[in-house]
Parts: C-alpha cells; structure tokens; sequence
C-alpha cells in the first residue's frame, strides 16, 4: 500500500491588507470540503514596505494590525484555518549593504519582544495563540532559532542549509545556515536520512518547503514536476502560496487550480495542517 502524501498549504502575508474575497476565490474548493489551511499571518504590518501586498495610501500611522481588518478576521474565524506567526511588521531594517529582514537580525532581546507582542496581538485577535511560526523572507538568525524555540512548536522555511543547483547544490544542502550549535549534530542526521524536516531538543520542529512555492518563475510543468518528485521523496510537502500574487495572475492562479484539482483528486494526498502533522511527528 502506499503511503500517505500529507500537504500543508500555506499562504503567506495575510495582514492588515488581505480581502477576504481574494482567500475565497483561490480556497473555494478546500473551504467546501472543510479542508485545514494554514495562514502565515503579519500581525502589525509595516505600510512603508514597497511590496505588492501593501496598498500605498495614508494611514496616519506606519503599523497596522491585523485586528483592524474586522471583515477578515470574521472570515478567517469562520473558517478552518490555522494561524501562523510570520513575523510581526514583515519590515526590513537595512537593504544596503545588507538585506536584512527583521528575523534575520541578531539581537535576542529585540527579537524576543517582536515575537512576543506578535503572539500577543495574534492570541487577542483570534483567540488562540499561534503554535507555529515562519519568518518573513524565510529567513531566520541563530538568535532567531533560539527565540522561537523557547516560544513555539516550531517554524516553517525554505531552507536550514545553503541553496544552489547541481552537483554543488546538493553539497551545500549539507552545510548548516545560521543554525545554533546543538542543532547541527540533529541537521546531519536528518540530511543524512534525506528527510525535509527536523525536530530539535526533542520537540521543536522545523519543516523546509525547499522551493516549491507557486511563483512566475515556475510554470505549469516545473510546478507539476517539483510536486512529483517531492512527493517520492518526502511524507510530508509544504505548497506556499501569495494571494496577493495569484489575484494579479490570472495564468498563474490558473496553474495553482490545475494543481489543487491534482491534490483533491488523488487519494494518497492528505492535506493537513501544521498542528496535525506535529502531532504525528512529536506527539
């Protein structure tokens, strides 16, 4: 018999910003059937951030939180979705010389109170503190790792290693990125026992999506492809998404149906949400 395929969805900058109507339409059929989502949610967005999903106008203030946004918080309320943390402003701190996302900075106290009022904001908003936590730009600091796991159950990224392509690519998934020492031994191991996940001093755990995010830059075939060979060499596979992104490509939110219908209409895919899939892994 073969084995289950559990697929987390996860959708990425949902803030003050988001429309409900813009979930609806790319989520329709996973609402239908009750399937879990997972929402990585920006508590107190930065409105100063030129990114797409940020609406330039004049607020009166630079952060907004998500609790502003009442018909959102009633939608995401109604429906099966699981909360993420991801980040609290989603701001950068310095773009030259260095990118430099507000997870990826090393001061533990700074990052220690971001993420606590972020857990604050998000408890108060939906009334249940978020387990799990995704870094913007997924990216995360060794002081990033050390907070997070002393307030979470774990986090959700691209990567623990180095990138790249080819041979050199898959030498580099061997070599740790900003890991914290004791997490190394547990890295290796778990590259050695080629699995996309790790579970770190016993309970913490830290699930890679490896790149499989439905982008421009991957069209109808790759993203088939990459789900393909996923799935053979992976239990559990993270699909990240942007609404913001899809609602502005018509083509590209075509790509991501043609994909969803493959999900729901193969019965080895179970999709799953973060807690469930922890409960599985560390119980």
């Amino acid at each position: 018999m073969t084995s289950a395929i559990n697929v987390i969805i996860r959708e990425d900058d949902v803030c003050y910003f988001t429309k409900p109507q813009l979930l609806e339409r790319i989520y329709k059929p996973l609402f239908e059937l009750s399937f879990p989502i997972n929402l990585a949610v920006i508590p107190m967005v930065d409105s100063a951030l030129s990114e797409p999903f940020v609406e330039r106008g004049k607020y009166g203030r630079r952060y907004l939180s998500v609790k502003e946004n009442r018909d959102l918080v009633e939608f995401i309320k109604q429906h099966n979705f699981e909360v993420l943390q991801h980040g609290l402003t989603h701001e950068v701190f310095q773009r030259h010389p260095k990118f430099m996302p507000e997870f990826r900075i090393s001061n533990g106290i700074e990052l220690q109170k971001r993420a606590e009022l972020g857990i604050k904001i998000l408890t108060k908003t939906f009334g249940k503190r978020p387990r799990f936590f995704v870094p913007p730009w997924d990216v995360l600091s060794k002081q990033g790792y050390d907070v997070t796991v002393k307030l979470f159950d774990g986090v959700l990224l691209a990567t623990m290693s180095y990138s790249g392509r080819g041979m050199i690519g898959k030498l580099l998934d061997f070599a740790p990125w900003h890991l914290p020492s004791d997490f190394v031994l547990s890295f290796f191991v778990c590259r050695i026992k080629k699995k996309n996940y790790c579970i770190f001093r016993g309970k913490f755990l830290v699930l890679e999506h490896k790149g499989l995010c439905v982008s421009p830059e991957l069209n109808e075939e790759t993203l088939f492809d990459m789900f393909m060979s996923f799935s053979q060499k992976w239990r559990f596979i993270v699909i990240v998404n942007h609404h913001w992104l899809l609602s502005s490509n018509m083509k590209l939110l075509g790509v991501w149906r043609k994909l969803l219908n493959h999900l729901l209409s193969d019965r080895r895919v179970n999709v799953t949400s973060v807690s469930d899939l922890y409960g599985k892994l560390v119980g």
